[in-house]
C-alpha cells in the first residue's frame, strides 16, 4: 500500500527451538510455511513504484526457509525493487552457507539471545537441551563472514540479574553492534510459567547493565542499547511523540504463512487485529491502542510513548514491568543528557 515502509514476512510457524516463554504455544498451530507465490503477492501489494521497502523475515525460525529467502531476494532484484532486508533469528542455523546468503542480500541480522549460562536457560531445543553453544557458534559464523549483528534479549526472571553480563558478552563476541530488550509477556508457553521479572529489583538490574555499557564505552568498546539510543536521540532533538511504532501509523504490515495481514508481527494470530489477506485484499488499519490515562499523565510519556501496543493487547493492558524498564532507562538518559549537554 502507498504508506507502507516495512513489510514483515512471517515465513513459517515452525521453529527448531521450544523456548519456555515463547508467545506462540505451537501446540495446535499450523506448521504452514509461506509459499513463494504468497511472498511475491505481498511484495506486489506493498511495494511502491520507485520507492523503497524494508522487508523483515521472522518466524518461527525464518532460517528454516533459507531457500525461500533466496527466492524472494532474486525476485525483488529482478523486479528492480529497492529493498533493505533484515532477519530475526535464534542464531542456531547460522552456518557458513546461510551467512553467505545473508551477506549477499546485505541482510541486517538480529540474534535472539538472553545471556550466558543460566541467563539463557529458557531458550532450549524440544528435548530440553540448551541452545546457547549453537547460537554463539552462529554469531561467530557471522563474524567469519565479515558481518555484524544485534542481540535481542527477552527480559525475564531468569536473566534480569545477568543483563550486565549480556553487555559484556556482546563486547567479547566482537561483531555485535548493540543489544535490544523485550519484556517477557505471560502468554503462549509462558502464560503460567511465573517468569515475569521481579519489578522491585528490575531497576537496579537495568542500572547495572547501563553502567557496564558506560564502562565499556570508556574503554572504547561501544555496545549500544536500543532503548537508550532512542531516548538519547529524542532528548537531543527535542522530539515529543505520542506513537510508539509503525503499527500505529500505517507504515508497517505483517503477512503470515497463510497470507493473512496484520499491522505488525506481534499481532499475528489475534483475530481482532487481522486486516485482510493477500487473497481478499487489504482493509483499513484497526485502531492500535497506545497510551492509557496513567501513561498520558506520566512525565515521561512523550519519550516512552506507552510501550509496545501489541504487548498491551496480548497482556490485557499496561505492563508494570515494561513501564518500570522504560522509566529506568529514560531517567538514566535524562541524567546522562544533563551531564553531557547542559551547562553548569
Amino acid at each position: 500500500m502507498e504508506k507502507t515502509k516495512l513489510l514483515i514476512l512471517r515465513l513459517t510457524d515452525r521453529c527448531n527451538l521450544a523456548c519456555r516463554y515463547c508467545y506462540a504455544a505451537y501446540d495446535g498451530i499450523s506448521k504452514t510455511e509461506m509459499p513463494f507465490e504468497t511472498a511475491k503477492a505481498a511484495i506486489a501489494l506493498f511495494a511502491q513504484p520507485g520507492g523503497k521497502l524494508k522487508i523483515q523475515f521472522t518466524g518461527g525460525e525464518p532460517l528454516l526457509c533459507a531457500g525461500l529467502m533466496q527466492q524472494i531476494f532474486r525476485h525483488v532484484k529482478s523486479e528492480g525493487i529497492q529493498t533493505a532486508f533484515s532477519i530475526q533469528t535464534n542464531g542456531t542455523l547460522l552456518t557458513r552457507e546461510t551467512c553467505a546468503l545473508l551477506r549477499e542480500m546485505r541482510c541486517a541480522v538480529g540474534v535472539s539471545l538472553d545471556g550466558i549460562g543460566e541467563a539463557n536457560a529458557l531458550r532450549v531445543y524440544p528435548d530440553g537441551s540448551p541452545s546457547l553453544d549453537d547460537a554463539l557458534a552462529g554469531v561467530r559464523a557471522l563474524a567469519d563472514a565479515g558481518m555484524r549483528c544485534n542481540l535481542n534479549a527477552v527480559v525475564s526472571r531468569a536473566n534480569q540479574s545477568f543483563l550486565g553480563g549480556l553487555i559484556r558478552l556482546a563486547a567479547l563476541l566482537g561483531n555485535v553492534h548493540g543489544v535490544g530488550l523485550d519484556m517477557f509477556r505471560p502468554i503462549g508457553r509462558g502464560e503460567n510459567a511465573g517468569l515475569a521479572p521481579d519489578v522491585e529489583t528490575l531497576p537496579d538490574d537495568l542500572l547495572r547493565m547501563l553502567e557496564r555499557r558506560a564502562e565499556l564505552a570508556a574503554l572504547g568498546v561501544d555496545i549500544r542499547i536500543k532503548e537508550l539510543e532512542k531516548v538519547r536521540a529524542m532528548l537531543q532533538a527535542g522530539v515529543r511523540e505520542t506513537l510508539y511504532c509503525y503499527a500505529q501509523t500505517d507504515f508497517s504490515a505483517a503477512v503470515d504463512p497463510r497470507g493473512n495481514i496484520y499491522p505488525c508481527a506481534s499481532f499475528v494470530g489475534m483475530p481482532d487485529m487481522r486486516i485482510g489477506s493477500i487473497a481478499e485484499g487489504f482493509r483499513s488499519m484497526p485502531q492500535v491502542s497506545g497510551m492509557d490515562e496513567t501513561c498520558a499523565a506520566c512525565a515521561d510519556a512523550a519519550i516512552c510513548r506507552g510501550g509496545c501496543p501489541a504487548g498491551r493487547a496480548a497482556c490485557g493492558g499496561r505492563s508494570e514491568t515494561d513501564c518500570r524498564m522504560h522509566r529506568t532507562i529514560i531517567e538514566y538518559g535524562r541524567k546522562e543528557y544533563a551531564e553531557t549537554f547542559m551547562p553548569d
